[in-house]
Parts: C-alpha cells; sequence; structure tokens
C-alpha cells in the first residue's frame, strides 16, 4: 500500500509542476503566487485537454496522451508567463512557505487514506454507482463515456469529476479499488491545500492593506507575522473538512438519536429537561416521524456505553412537517432533509460530484480573490488571453463537475471583477462596454 501511496503522490505533484506556471500568471495578485492552487489546476487543465481531444478522435483516453496533455500545459503556462514583468515570473513561493503547503498536503492525504482503511470498501448508498462510473471511464478510449448499465449508450450524468479522478488513476495503473479510495484521499488533500491557501493569502492581504492605511511605517510582530498564517490555515482547514454540524453533540446531550427529528421549539424544551438532569426526556406533544414513528418520550441513555451513537443522522440534521401522498391534510408527518457536511462524505467514502467539486470552488473562491487583489487585467494580450481562458475552464468545470456550484461561484466572480473595476475607475463612471471586454470572454 506505501509503495501505491507513493505513486499516487508522484502523479499529482506532477501535475501540479505542469499547472505552477499557468497558476503563477492567473493568481499572481497573491501573495504566495497561487502555489497551493497548481495541483487543482493542473488536474483541471490536464484532464479537461484530454477529455477534449479523446471526444473529438485525437487520441485515446490513457497514459500517453495524458503525459501529452500535461507537457502542452506546462508549455503554454511558460510561455504566457514570459509576457509577465520579470519580477513576477518567480514560479514559487518562500522556501518555508512551500515546505507548510506540502506538509500540509501530504498529512491530509494520508489521513484520509488511513480513515479510508476502516471500510475501504465502495458498496453502499450511492458508492456502486460512483464506482462504477470511475471504472466506464477508465474503460472508455473516447467521450463520451460507456454507460456502465445500458450498454451501447453513453453515460447520462455529470460525469467530469469522476474523469478527472480517472485520469489519475489511469496514469498511476493502480487496482481500481485501491485508485477509488486514492481518490477520495486527493479530493481530501486538494481542498485541504486550497482551503489553507485562501486563508493564508487573505491574511498576507490584509496585513499589507493595513501597512498602506497606516500613517506611520509599522515593524510587524515577527511572532504574529509567521504564526498566525499557519495557525489560521489549520483552523480553517478543522472547519472545513473535520468540524460537522451540532447535532452529534445533542444526540450526546438528549441521550438519543431522535434528537435529529426535532423542532427549534422542541428540542430547546428537549435540552431544558436534560441540562436540569431529567432522565426522561418528554415531548410537549407527539410528533409523527417518517423514520422514527410516533416521538413522545424517551428515556435518556449513555450514548457511548450503550454504543448507540449514530454516525448517520447528524447528515440528516433538518426535518420538515409535510402531508403523504394521497392522505387528510390534517394528517402531517415530519421528515428529513439531507444535510451531509464534508467529513461525513468522507467517513461514507462517498465520491460523488458534490465532493469531487470541493477543490475546485476553492480554485474558484482564489480565482476572486486574486481579481480583488489585482490592479487590473494581466498586463498584455497573451497574457491576457490565458487568463480569460484559464478564468473560464475553471468557471464552466464546476458546471460539469457539479451543475448546482456554478451559480454561486459565478456570481462570485462577477462581483470580484466589479469591484476591481469600481476601485479603478476611482470615482468616475464604471465604463460598462470596457467592464464586458474586460471580463466578457471569461465568461
Amino acid at each position: 500500500m506505501g509503495a501505491d501511496i507513493l505513486i499516487w503522490w508522484l502523479i499529482i505533484q506532477m501535475l501540479g509542476l505542469a499547472g505552477l506556471p499557468l497558476s503563477g500568471l492567473i493568481f499572481r495578485a497573491l501573495p504566495d503566487g497561487g502555489y497551493p492552487f497548481a495541483k487543482a489546476l493542473g488536474l483541471l487543465l490536464t484532464g479537461y485537454l484530454a477529455w477534449l481531444l479523446a471526444m473529438f478522435g485525437l487520441g485515446g483516453f490513457g497514459p500517453p496522451l495524458l503525459l501529452v496533455c500535461a507537457l502542452i500545459v506546462a508549455g503554454t503556462g511558460l510561455w504566457a508567463r514570459q509576457a509577465l514583468p520579470a519580477p513576477r515570473r518567480h514560479l514559487l513561493p518562500p522556501w518555508p512557505t512551500l515546505l507548510g503547503y506540502e506538509a500540509l498536503f501530504l498529512a491530509a492525504m494520508l489521513a484520509c487514506v488511513w480513515m479510508r482503511s476502516h471500510d475501504p470498501t465502495p458498496w453502499g448508498t450511492e458508492r456502486p454507482m460512483d464506482f462504477a462510473f470511475f471504472n466506464a471511464i477508465q474503460r472508455s478510449a473516447t467521450f463520451p463515456p460507456n454507460d456502465p448499465w445500458l450498454a451501447g449508450y453513453s453515460i447520462n450524468y455529470y460525469y467530469f469529476g469522476y474523469l478527472l479522478m480517472a485520469a489519475v488513476a489511469q496514469l498511476s495503473k493502480l487496482t481500481p479499488s485501491v485508485a477509488y479510495n486514492l481518490s477520495l484521499a486527493l479530493i481530501f488533500a486538494l481542498t485541504a491545500l486550497g482551503v489553507a491557501g485562501v486563508v493564508v493569502n487573505l491574511i498576507r492581504l490584509a496585513e499589507g492593506r493595513s501597512q498602506d492605511a497606516s500613517p506611520e511605517p509599522r515593524t510587524p510582530n515577527p511572532r504574529t507575522r509567521y504564526l498566525l498564517p499557519p495557525v489560521f490555515a489549520l483552523l480553517g482547514v478543522i472547519l472545513v473538512l473535520v468540524v460537522g454540524n451540532q447535532s452529534g453533540a445533542i444526540q450526546v446531550i438528549l441521550g438519543s438519536e431522535h434528537a435529529v427529528a426535532l423542532s427549534g421549539g422542541e428540542l430547546a424544551t428537549a435540552l431544558g429537561q436534560a441540562l436540569g438532569g431529567a432522565q426522561q426526556i418528554t415531548l410537549p406533544t407527539p410528533v409523527m416521524t417518517s423514520d422514527f414513528g410516533e416521538l413522545r418520550s424517551w428515556p435518556r441513555q449513555d450514548m457511548a456505553a450503550a454504543g448507540a451513537f449514530n454516525w448517520w443522522w447528524p447528515s440528516r440534521s433538518l426535518w420538515d412537517d409535510y402531508t403523504p401522498h394521497g392522505q387528510n391534510p390534517l394528517t402531517r408527518e415530519r421528515r428529513y432533509d439531507i444535510t451531509e457536511f464534508p467529513f461525513f462524505s468522507f467517513r461514507l467514502g462517498d465520491m460523488h460530484p458534490h465532493v469531487m467539486s470541493l477543490p475546485f470552488t476553492l480554485l474558484a473562491l482564489a480565482l476572486g480573490l486574486t481579481t480583488l487583489a489585482s490592479a487590473s487585467v494581466a498586463p498584455t494580450r497573451l497574457s491576457r488571453w490565458a487568463e480569460w481562458l484559464v478564468s473560464g475552464l475553471i468557471l464552466g468545470s464546476l458546471y460539469a463537475i457539479n451543475s448546482w456550484d456554478l451559480p454561486t461561484y459565478l456570481l462570485l466572480y462577477i462581483g470580484a471583477t466589479l469591484l476591481r473595476r469600481q476601485r479603478a475607475a476611482d470615482g468616475q463612471p464604471i465604463g460598462w462596454l470596457a467592464y464586458a471586454r474586460e471580463v466578457g470572454p471569461a465568461i
């Protein structure tokens, strides 16, 4: 297994190197030059180019085509960066920053591998579907890929996220079941790296703005300057990838998994009883639920001692009242809504589109951040077209990976470009035609 992890890590490092020049161009306004986003960007661009060429019959989806695409991505980035002023052509952040990012990426990947090793079988819930699509794409030389259930037809689903993971699997040639779990670890690690990158750059940009706004030059406290970014970056990773909602804590306090089905008022009543020392929780009125039947009262259990803690129900922590079809409108029943959070998905092993999109939503978030931080668009025609093309691919990929993410991040990008334009106008009219020429090609 150690050799498999090493192969996987080396492949994503290679794709990160391929994406590094373009990452430095697109995220040039960020203090670290976009280094933490290079891996996700290299994977995205290599996978997209391979998908496009295979779809038009210009190559079969496999290691040779993927390697050629990675070289094209790297070469294009190096060429486009030559248009930047010499001081902005550097590819790497300071070594302590670089090593910190790489240590976080490796630690996050190994942590997820360890977690997945306890339940690696892709079975139950949506996992058979995810595994089937993942394998079908690996076995498809051209696109759209073959449907694993209906011979002679193509997958009728947004499959681009599976394609990106299948691209790494193709380069590694690892067993599909191993590659599937390593794909989850890769998504986890790329997300951790992206969160850290956004947090660190926000802190560095805020430091720069506070220095500019200060009437007198200030010498920053070295301890604050060097400790705050990694501490808050790690906190951000924990909040995004490890912390869930509070249903688990409430389940422990109330001594029952039934806690997830309670409304706000019922929950307040139950918590008051539990914190007051009551050993029996009694609701003011009975509640009919779809999964627990009628809830009226229950004895509090020691959830750890009884082995009764339910890790599944926190992912179903919002419940709505509705009238079952065909029944009397006065008959009400409470049924759950899905409230999955990232840790639940990685614990479950659910490589579904909403999980695979996480690293690429952070790319889009970083795109908005660098747009706000930059004074203008790229300085030359070549670098400007490269910026438009890559920005459009970052945003457009969200539609192909997990369609519902696109509206949010497209609006974020448009808002960032508007704010940049307004700042550049310095109180003058924005100039909507010039603005459209500035951002229209990317959109």
